[in-house]
């Protein structure tokens, strides 16, 4: 009779064991934190894929709503308004953008790839044009005529940070315009940042960029 008591007693104990375990709360909340876990996970790579679709549909809506950039490869108007102070001096690289016409396609993709390269607070607005006939030389002369002038891999590169214009849209942003020659066209882009730009780190950032544009001219 003891034998048994002990018996039903001890399987009390097992039974009673499992139902704390099975019941345990810090095993439940182990298993709950490790669903939340993979279930944020989850959303997380959903975002991040959503993000780089974006990307490569183009650039960001919110970038092209801060800078009012184009859909077209026309460079925008605050770009324009940016360029216009000079366009009028017969010679300078301002003039020779003025009267030329952006290859659209090229400069979109130009575009869609660049800006992906910086950052939201920086725009890049592609310069991609037909020079016209035995304009190269003169062209060539228009550039090396710029404030400041690199080799960069083998191209001659102008660089030129242009005045903040006053009482537009476009006053608390900076911008340096950046030009070189390839072949029998105009190319290069408007750097423009709502940061202040140092041209030092433009012109270290300039052959990743330029790079980027010869790429996609091929």
């Amino acid at each position: 009779m003891a034998s048994l008591r002990l018996s039903v007693r001890l399987r009390a104990l097992v039974l009673g064991a499992v139902g704390v375990i099975a019941c345990d709360p810090s095993k439940e909340a182990g298993e709950l934190a490790a669903r939340a876990s993979a279930q944020a996970n989850s959303l997380s790579r959903d975002a991040k894929s959503a993000t780089q679709a974006q990307l490569e549909k183009g650039v960001s809506a919110a970038k092209k709503a801060l800078f009012g950039l184009s859909d077209t490869g026309a460079l925008s108007d605050a770009a324009s308004a940016w360029l216009k102070p000079n366009e009028a001096q017969e010679g300078t690289a301002e003039a020779w953008l003025a009267r030329g016409t952006q290859v659209a396609p090229v400069a979109v993709e130009i575009a869609r790839v660049a800006n992906q390269a910086v950052d939201e607070e920086t725009a890049i607005e592609p310069i991609y044009q037909k020079i016209e006939p035995g304009g190269e030389a003169k062209l060539d002369e228009a550039i090396a005529k710029m404030p400041r002038v690199e080799l960069t891999n083998g191209t001659t590169v102008g660089f030129k940070k242009l005045e903040v214009i006053e009482n537009t849209k476009i006053a608390k942003e900076q911008a340096v315009l950046v030009m070189w020659r390839r072949g029998d066209y105009l190319v290069g882009f408007l750097y423009r940042s709502k940061k202040t730009i140092d041209l030092e780190v433009v012109i270290k950032e300039a052959p990743r960029l330029i790079a980027l544009t010869h790429r996609v001219i091929k």
